[in-house]
């Protein structure tokens, strides 16, 4: 159990043992089940406990419960960090199994007054604690989607491995996008349901309309970025076509010089006792004249078409 209290200059200060009014106080399961059973809706927030794999808030009757999931930008299908919150009126209570929240509020909260906020401000700036890293997270998956497109782009050549290369790279940037750009929609989902449906005075409705408009502006961006991914994949894809094409191109150009080689030769090569060509002493060569000349004439026709 770590309680922590607003000191005397408005900030987040660590309590040195159990305080008997704490601003906020982080429990894991265990010690929830053996200190606060005696909640009336003790059953529900218990289940709670036990599923937090998305962002939700929920309000209740006595107090604003939810839970709160941090994907991992490396790891998509991982997460960083998650808890269960209780905002009660005077207190915030966290409950996670990892150090997680306890980590943010010791290495950040202390740095601002909070004071003045009361317990759902202190709940919106640990909030805004999780997400202070998501502008630089995206600024810099921007930079990695554009050497990405300049690699497909200015590659004279795409070998086998670096398509698959390629592919495993598309099919990352796509779920990473997809799983913040959901995170984002969590969190707007769960700030509105607070201001909107909560017993909260004017002041920390306005911090739940300032938190939706800084995570909607996140959540368009990992939007923009995942239409971006999806325009490099299709640049992708119009080179490795490109490069078919030529190949198809190559392969149609020789199989029509050689048509009407194998032609002459399938033509020749009939076992007819009366053919006049085959008695002639020349007739060897002048196929071979022939076949010459078709196949200039072809490349010549082939030239003029721009077929190669």
């Amino acid at each position: 159990m770590t309680d922590f209290i607003i000191s005397d200059e408005g900030t987040i200060e660590i309590y040195d043992g159990k305080c008997e009014n704490p601003a906020i106080r982080i429990v894991n399961p265990s010690e929830f089940v053996e200190n606060y059973s005696h909640l009336k809706e003790f059953d529900l927030l218990s289940q709670k406990t036990k599923h937090c794999t998305i962002c939700k808030s929920e309000i209740l009757k006595t107090c604003i419960a939810g839970t709160v999931a941090v994907p991992n930008p490396n790891f998509p299908r991982e997460k960083i960090g998650s808890f269960c919150f209780i905002a009660f009126n005077d207190m915030l209570l966290i409950i996670e199994d990892k150090p997680y929240a306890v980590n943010l509020i010791e290495c950040d909260s202390a740095e601002t007054p909070v004071g003045a906020r009361g317990i759902i401000g202190i709940l919106f700036k640990l909030l805004e604690t999780i997400v202070n890293g998501e502008l630089e997270f995206l600024y810099n998956t921007r930079e990695e989607l554009e050497r990405l497109e300049d690699t497909v782009l200015n590659a004279e050549r795409l070998t086998k491995k670096d398509t698959t290369k390629f592919e495993k790279d598309f099919l990352l940037y796509k779920r990473k996008l997809s799983v913040f750009q959901s995170f984002y929609e969590q969190l707007v989902d769960l700030a509105t349901n607070i201001e909107e449906n909560a017993d909260i005075d004017d002041l920390h409705q306005k911090y739940a309309v300032y938190f939706e408009k800084r995570i909607d502006r996140y959540y368009d961006s990992a939007k923009e970025l995942k239409d971006y991914v999806m325009q490099i994949d299709d640049a992708f894809k119009s080179k490795i076509n490109s490069k078919q094409n030529n190949i198809m191109q190559v392969l149609t150009v020789i199989t029509s010089i050689f048509m009407p080689l194998t032609l002459i030769a399938g033509w020749y090569g009939m076992n007819f006792k009366v053919m006049p060509e085959l008695a002639w002493d020349n007739g060897y060569y002048m196929v071979i004249v022939i076949s010459v000349v078709i196949i200039i004439g072809e490349l010549i026709f082939f030239k003029i078409k721009n077929w190669f």
